[in-house]
């Protein structure tokens, strides 16, 4: 880890703060060691700093329309910044970046180039989470960079895919649930067919996003601990 930084800095690079996507401990596992062996500040959604405990140096919070400025990019454009915005859903909060001059977006957690991403209740929250997919299908975006897996050359075809992938789940969950109510384990071998079954615990937790979302559109209840279809009216 310190070793490319050691190697960037001898060839040259300044680096200015540590930017964090959201909270989750796999992106911010590091946080408290790089910033006190190079002096950075920590810059994050003003709920991080609750959500992430630690020694780290504090930098200004980054709200929702924020600027980064980052001076002149690599091709002599001046004005060169990052766009923050403010992406909850997966997390509460959850930050992207979008850079000026190439239209590369830094998502974090909200899309990934090898699995689908888990919105787990309750801080996952699936109404959300889409809306904040939705939101950047309309942002300029080219090359798109997820914290799990290769860079995407076309950001807005991969968010197409996953809000279609999740107009799909969301069908399935529909089309799974009867006028008995059951439970949300009982209902995923009949919705997840190709997964194996050690991973249904993690799809149980994504179903019952799914769920929360359908009972939000008035098409489902819960019942005594189960789920079942909403009566036609």
């Amino acid at each position: 880890m310190f070793y490319q930084i050691d190697k960037l800095q001898s060839e040259g690079a300044r680096f200015a703060a540590i930017l964090l996507t959201h909270h989750h401990e796999d992106h911010v596992g590091a946080v408290n060691a790089v910033s006190r062996r190079y002096g950075l500040p920590v810059r994050a959604h003003p709920l991080t700093y609750d959500l992430v405990p630690g020694d780290y140096l504090r930098g200004p919070p980054m709200n929702d329309g924020d600027r980064i400025e980052l001076g002149t990019a690599p091709d002599g454009t001046p004005d060169w910044h990052l766009d923050v915005i403010h992406t909850p859903g997966h997390a509460v909060d959850h930050l992207c970046f979008i850079d000026s001059r190439y239209h590369a977006a830094v998502v974090g957690d909200m899309l990934s180039t090898i699995s689908t991403i888990l919105i787990d209740p309750p801080e996952g929250h699936m109404r959300t989470y889409l809306d904040s997919l939705r939101r950047l299908l309309n942002i300029p975006m080219k090359i798109l960079i997820p914290a799990h897996g290769l860079a995407h050359r076309d950001g807005h075809a991969l968010i197409r895919q996953f809000l279609d992938h999740r107009r799909m789940r969301e069908e399935q969950a529909l089309a799974a649930l009867t006028a008995e109510a059951r439970p949300v384990e009982s209902l995923v071998p009949a919705i997840y067919t190709t997964t194996p079954p050690e991973m249904f615990p993690y799809a149980a937790r994504s179903l019952l996003a799914e769920l929360i979302k359908l009972r939000e559109d008035g098409k489902c209840e819960e019942i005594a601990g189960g789920w079942r279809r909403c009566a036609v009216t």
